[in-house]
């Protein structure tokens, strides 16, 4: 009878070979992913015209160059937060507001403002940004005062997915009524 004898594993190499080939199928899906997105922002607003409101010198230019490098080449800003209410007469002119939240003085009044200007200006789609919130929203349930919430300082990629979702969130929620 012969003797059992223990033996360490090693890895093998078709292991190693295989985690590293998952690794990279995974960095090009999400660089191929970026792209679509970025591919479906420049399809969706080629001319759509983006208004920016309440931001600093710092994040507009940041802002304006990402929405640049993304397709949307028309911006326009308003640094007052308390102008937000003078949209509505300019509505024919922009499909898109980006409103920074943390130029309002406290919650309540951005809300305030928020609900106001959703309900003198449906049709258009709204993105709420700031640096107070826990991460990006993607969802509905935010609907009556934006379309989309991003987290501050945002990249590229996630200003691509934040401006189609709150397209495609817009009309979702704009087609019902």
């Amino acid at each position: 009878m012969s003797k059992l004898e223990l033996v360490r594993a090693s890895a093998h190499p078709r292991a190693k070979k295989s985690m590293t080939w998952l690794g990279a199928l995974i960095k090009d899906f999400e660089r191929l992913e970026t792209l679509a997105a970025q591919e479906r922002v420049a399809n969706s607003f080629q001319d759509t015209r983006a208004l920016l409101v309440g931001f600093s010198n710092g994040n507009l230019l940041d802002i304006r160059d990402k929405l640049r490098s993304v397709g949307l080449a028309a911006t326009s800003s308003m640094s007052d937060i308390r102008r937000i209410g003078d949209i509505s007469e300019l509505r024919s002119e922009f499909g898109l507001v980006i409103v920074n939240f943390d130029a309002f003085p406290d919650m309540d009044e951005a809300i305030d403002a928020m609900l106001q200007l959703r309900a003198d200006t449906p049709e258009l789609s709204v993105v709420a940004v700031s640096e107070m919130v826990n991460g990006d929203d993607f969802g509905n349930e935010r609907a009556p005062i934006c379309d989309v919430t991003l987290k501050l300082p945002v990249s590229k990629t996630r200003l691509a997915q934040g401006l189609v979702m709150a397209q495609q969130n817009r009309h979702e929620t704009f087609s019902k009524h």
